[in-house]
């Protein structure tokens, strides 16, 4: 519930609005000493943001690191011109192969012998 007057230095009106789930509200003064006039409907809803967004929000806005190489690395193993490309990746079938990510040359996997993954 929005209360018009009594608050941040409006002078108390005593009329009361309700605003819904989804309805937004701008307060103006009007000088004529009515006290302050409730205007609806100013504002989309989809504009704000929601308690439950701000962590998807901010993964949107500011990737981590890990989902920046990953989106860097997607990219260039799907270049025409690259002949191998290492990114140390484990493999589930064998983790001592070292696979060529290259979209282009799948034959050019390796081995990590000694030392082990580090």
């Amino acid at each position: 519930m929005l209360v018009l007057g009594g608050t941040a230095g409006l002078p108390s009106s005593g009329r009361k609005m309700i605003l819904g789930v989804g309805e937004s509200g701008q307060v103006e003064h009007v000088a004529d000493g009515r006290g302050p006039t409730l205007l609806r409907g100013i504002a989309d809803a989809a504009g704000f943001v929601r308690v439950g967004q701000l962590a998807k929000l901010a993964k949107q806005l500011h990737p981590t690191p890990l989902s920046r190489w990953r989106t860097w690395s997607k990219e260039l193993r799907n270049r025409d011109d690259l002949l191998a490309y290492y990114d140390f990746q484990r493999d589930e079938k064998d983790r001592s192969v070292l696979r060529n990510r290259a979209a282009t040359g799948a034959a050019l996997d390796g081995r990590i012998e000694s030392p082990a993954w580090v």
